[in-house]
Parts: C-alpha cells; sequence; structure tokens
C-alpha cells in the first residue's frame, strides 16, 4: 500500500510484530491554534522508534522535534495554511520492520480570516494574550501581545531552538514570527525591555537556510506598515539565514546585536524602508549582507552601524555580495558606520566558483548616498593564495544613470583594501558626480591583482573646500588610476585642504573630454583645459610645473580621450602622482619678513645705544 501524499515512502512490511490498532485521526484547526495526533499498537513494547513525517502535499518534512519520536504528534500551534496538510506516523519494531500509519488531514477552516499573530518559538499569541516562556518550558522572560494589536512587549527573553517539540524546520526555526496579513494599521511596535536574546541553532543544507530569527510578515505591496523596534532593552539574535526580515518598513529604535551561524550563509536585516533612530547601534556579524533595504535606508543623529561580514560561498554559481545594499538612496545623517568584509581562498577554490563581486555599500538605483556630519569606514582584506580567487571588489558601487556620493558638513569615508589575491578593484563608481564639501573627506588606499581605480566619477568629480587623498597600487604592475571623471573641479579657499592622487604605474587624475576612438594622441602644445578646472586659491603643488593635456584611456569598448595632468614638457606618460593645494599667500610672507627685518633693526639700534652708555 502506498500513501497518496507520501509517495516517496514504502510499502507496509508484512512480518511487523506489531499491528496499528488506532490510527491518527482528521483535524481541523484554526490557526493559530494546537493540535495533537495519536496512533497506537497492540504490543508497544515491541516498538523501537516512532517517526512522523508531515507533507504539505508537494514536500515530504521528516519532522525531528520530541513529540516526533513519539506516538502522540504534538503541535504547539500551526500557521496560516490555505491547503490541507497531510500526517503519517512511521513505526519500526524490534527486529527493523517497519510500517506506516494510514493519513491523517489536517484543515485550516478559517484561513481566510486576517488574524494578527505573533509566534514566539512554537507558541501562539493573539491580542490579549501573554507567554511566560519559563512556565511553558521554552526558554525564559516574559512575551505579551497588548488587547490594542498593535504593541508586543518582550521583557528579558531568552529563546533557542536547540530543542523542539514540534519541528525545527517548520514554524519553531522562525524564531519569532508576527504575521499580520492585510493589516490596516500604519504601524506594529516591538517593545524591548531588558536583556533579549533569541538563537537559531537549526541549520538545513537542503534548504541552504537557518531559518529566520525575526520574522514579520504584513503581505501588502505597497504603503506597507511599519515595524518599530524601541525600549530600553537589547536584542541579541543568533544564528539566522536572515536575522530580521521583514516584508514591510523597518524603524530601528533599540539597540541590536546580530551574530550567523559559523560558515553558513546568512544576512542580517531585510526589509523595504529602513530607519535607524538617533543613538541606536547595529553591530551586526553576518556571513553575507548586513543590510538589505527594498527601498530607502535613513539613519539618524548619533546613531552607530557595524558591519563584519565573512564573504560566504553560496551553493549555485559567482558569489556576489554587498556589505550593505540599498535599492533607493541612503541619506545618512549624524552617524558612524564602519563596514569590514572579509573573504577566505578555500570558500571559493574547491568549487572552483569565484567571488565575482565584493562590494561594500551598493546602490542598485537612481539613489544617491548622502553624508551629513557622518563617517563611513570600509575596508576589505584576505589572505594571499595561489591564484586569484575573487574579481572585483568595490568600497561604494551607486547604482544607474545619475547615482551620486555627496559629502557634507564635515563628513568621511575612509577605504581600505589590501587585497593581493583579487583581480580589480575599485574604490568609488558613480556613474552621477562624487561632490566633496564643507570640510569633508575622502581617503583611499588599494592595492589588488589587476586593474586598480580610486574613483570613477562618470558626470563630474567636484571638491569644494575639502580634501581628497588617494592611493592606489596593483600587485602584479597592471595599470592603475586614481582619480577618473567627467567633468573635475577643485575649488579651495585653505591651506588645510588639498587633493592628492598617487597612482602607481598609471594616471593620477584625468578627465572625459566625450571624444572616443583614438587610440594615440599626439600631445598638443599649449593645450587649454575644459573639463579640470582649478578655483579660488587652488593651484597644482606636484607636478611641480604640472600642464593638462590629452590622453588616451581604455574605455568599455572604446578608448577615451582625457585631460590628463602631465609634466609640462614631458608627455609620453602622464604623472603618477597630483596634488592640488593652496600655497601660502606671498603676501604674508612679504610682511612677516618686513616685520623681522624692522625687529633686526630695532635691536641693532638699542644694542649701539647701549654700547655708548
Amino acid at each position: 500500500m502506498i500513501l497518496s501524499s507520501f509517495l516517496s515512502l514504502p510499502v507496509y512490511a508484512d512480518e511487523a510484530s506489531v499491528t496499528i490498532t488506532r490510527q491518527p485521526e482528521d483535524a481541523e484547526v484554526p490557526y493559530p491554534s494546537g493540535a495533537s495526533f495519536l496512533v497506537e499498537v497492540d504490543h508497544p513494547e515491541n516498538v523501537a522508534s516512532y517517526k512522523w513525517y508531515l507533507s504539505d502535499g508537494w514536500t515530504v518534512f521528516e519532522l525531528d522535534g520530541e513529540s516526533a519520536a513519539s506516538d502522540m504528534l504534538i503541535i504547539p500551534s500551526t500557521e496560516y495554511r490555505p491547503n490541507p496538510h497531510y500526517l503519517v506516523c512511521e513505526i519500526t519494531d524490534k527486529n527493523g520492520n517497519k510500517i506506516y500509519s494510514e493519513e491523517a488531514v489536517m484543515t485550516d477552516p478559517d484561513f481566510e480570516l486576517d488574524k494578527k499573530v505573533l509566534y514566539v518559538g512554537e507558541y501562539a499569541l493573539q491580542p490579549g494574550d501573554l507567554l511566560d516562556l519559563g512556565e511553558a518550558g521554552a526558554g525564559s522572560g516574559i512575551v505579551t501581545f497588548g488587547a490594542n494589536g498593535v504593541d508586543i512587549t518582550f521583557e528579558n527573553v531568552s529563546l533557542s531552538n536547540e530543542k523542539a517539540i514540534f519541528d525545527r524546520r517548520l514554524a519553531p526555526s522562525l524564531g519569532v514570527f508576527f504575521f499580520g496579513r492585510h493589516m490596516s494599521e500604519p504601524e506594529i511596535n516591538f517593545h524591548f525591555e531588558g536583556d533579549n536574546v533569541i538563537e537559531n541553532t537549526f541549520y538545513d543544507a537542503d534548504y541552504n537556510s537557518a531559518g529566520v530569527d525575526f520574522n514579520i510578515y504584513f503581505g501588502i505591496e505597497e504603503n506597507a506598515p511599519t515595524a518599530v523596534f524601541d525600549g530600553e532593552g537589547t536584542l541579541t539574535l543568533k544564528g539566522g539565514s536572515n536575522s530580521i526580515y521583514a516584508d514591510g518598513n523597518l524603524d530601528l529604535g533599540v539597540n541590536i546585536i546580530d551574530e550567523g551561524l559559523a560558515g553558513v550563509y546568512s544576512d542580517s536585516i531585510t526589509a523595504n524602508t529602513i530607519l535607524v533612530e538617533g543613538g541606536t547601534t547595529l553591530d551586526l556579524h553576518p556571513n553575507g549582507t548586513g543590510i538589505r533595504a527594498r527601498g530607502d535606508l535613513r539613519t539618524y543623529e548619533g546613531s552607530v552601524i557595524k558591519v563584519s561580514s565573512i564573504a560566504p560561498h553560496v551553493s549555485v554559481g559567482p558569489t556576489f555580495k554587498n556589505l550593505i545594499q540599498v535599492a533607493g538612496g541612503m541619506y545618512i545623517q549624524g552617524t558612524q558606520m564602519d563596514l569590514h568584509g572579509t573573504a577566505k581562498a578555500e570558500t571559493f577554490v574547491p568549487y572552483s566558483n569565484y567571488l565575482v563581486n565584493y562590494t561594500g555599500i551598493a546602490l542598485d538605483n537612481l539613489g544617491d548616498l548622502n553624508l551629513d556630519h557622518s563617517s563611513v569606514d570600509i575596508s576589505f582584506e584576505c589572505e594571499k593564495s595561489k591564484e586569484p580567487f575573487a574579481l572585483n571588489f568595490c568600497g561604494i558601487l551607486a547604482g544607474e544613470n545619475s547615482s551620486s556620493v555627496v559629502l557634507d558638513n564635515a563628513s568621511s569615508i575612509s577605504i581600505n583594501m589590501d587585497i593581493p589575491s583579487v583581480m580589480g578593484s575599485t574604490g568609488i563608481l558613480a556613474p552621477g558626480d562624487v561632490r566633496v564639501s564643507k570640510d569633508s573627506s575622502i581617503d583611499i588606499n588599494i592595492a589588488s591583482l589587476g586593474e586598480v581605480s580610486a574613483i570613477e566619477a562618470e558626470r563630474a568629480f567636484i571638491v569644494e573646500d575639502g580634501t581628497v587623498s588617494s592611493a592606489v597600487k596593483s600587485y602584479d604592475e597592471s595599470k592603475t588610476y586614481g582619480i577618473v571623471s567627467g567633468d573635475i573641479s577643485v575649488t579651495l579657499n585653505d591651506k588645510k585642504y588639498s587633493v592628492s592622487s598617487i597612482a602607481e604605474n598609471g594616471l593620477a587624475l584625468a578627465a572625459d573630454t566625450g571624444e572616443r576612438g583614438a587610440e594615440t594622441i599626439e600631445p598638443i602644445e599649449n593645450y587649454e583645459a575644459r573639463k579640470i578646472r582649478l578655483g579660488g586659491k587652488a593651484v597644482f603643488t606636484a607636478p611641480g610645473n604640472a600642464a593638462v593635456n590629452v590622453y588616451p584611456v581604455p574605455g568599455y569598448g572604446d578608448t577615451i580621450t582625457a585631460e590628463t595632468i602631465f609634466t609640462k614638457g614631458d608627455y609620453a606618460f602622464p604623472a603618477k602622482e597630483v596634488k592640488i593645494e593652496v600655497k601660502q599667500d606671498n603676501a604674508i610672507w612679504y610682511g612677516l619678513g618686513a616685520l623681522a627685518v624692522l625687529g633686526l633693526a630695532g635691536f641693532l639700534f638699542l644694542k649701539k645705544k647701549k654700547t655708548k652708555r
């Protein structure tokens, strides 16, 4: 006899020493109510083991909870399930013979009703409910679901799914799961008091998944509600493949620590628009992406974001990973952001696959990266291996068309990469502008294999009373590029500001003229720059007698004619080092010199007068 919903299970064994005397019964279970299913045999003393299976009609799950190894399967709570589910018990006698119960069908009679349900491990709460995890034997702490349906409080909660009654791969693997399908309210509030720890110890290699620690589902594509995290406590998440996942927006106002399972692919926070409130710290340690926003990422004064990630190997094909990935724009105000990525050769070489893109901040579409009184530090490292195992590391990769990187009001970006086994790397790549103004600064230091560039701004590179310093080199002496842009405009009015670019074995500064095609360009004496402009008191101090001339630069499928800095009279090779600074005002030196002369004259006069006495 083969069971209709469990086609992969074997037939009954005629030699079994036990016979089923009571079959598990069908049950109507309105979510989130629990259920139990019982099987009985005539000689239970001859049973070596019980094992329960569940099928949703397509996939068969071998349940691994404590009750799934007994004659009574206990399901503490059920989820929204529009389709019937089927349960079968496998009974093995002491001689190794197996028999199977008949199917028990579990259906949900009111799955179409919209309910707000909070699943905490294996238990479910609805508005007005309270769960004492200690009394339930599932950890410690109190979870309260307010009667208003929009306020949920966690007090010193410690929850782990290391042990489960039902099955860790299904609802319990989620850790905490809020289900509010078609919510009409604009917000659901999660309040955290004391120290709260949610730990997911489960990993299923067949699904390349470690579950979700904190999952929020609204089922609304447009104008989705916002999940607000606040309170005086902290939230620590351990082990989820998506530690916080929401199909709506997130407003984070509580300190969060995230620790991924060692060696398991994981992302930390995924949602639509993500807000990080002032004074909030996010300390994220994923094996993948730290923050993924399908809309904007906005942070406020006093917030701190730390992402320390180890690049994972995904199961199929090459790996693409970003520490922060945003589909909209990034508006970073008064924030300290530290992003660190590590890549290991042994993660990729055994699979004959490459880590083909590893980026600190990636803007997918048309949004800008705007920094206001904020700092962003990005660093990558990798060990040296016999062969390159990675391609195209990038500090900041802006989106499409006009996406820009804008620094204002004493903001800073620091990008450091020492990656000897990576082919090709870039500090900042933007199809729009890179703008540095009002005491802001960019500092870039990169060393890798292949071509290396510090800043590529397709439209314009603009510095107005700010500082930019870059140094790039290639370990295999490939071509290097310092600052390459469309227009270049540098306006400096104080000697504390400067622009410095060093490109070993390459060109330090160049501006695209818009002309294409010529592989070689004859130098033009007394060329007048149109794309590179200095303003205020800015002058070239290196080379000492700098001149602007045209030079061919390799482009995508064509050659770019670029205005480039040379040593005057020597147009064979562009300058590898360019500095733009404000020289000390000669009038000041003349004034100081005059004062010195007057002072000396006065001293000699007084000395002569003293001698006469």
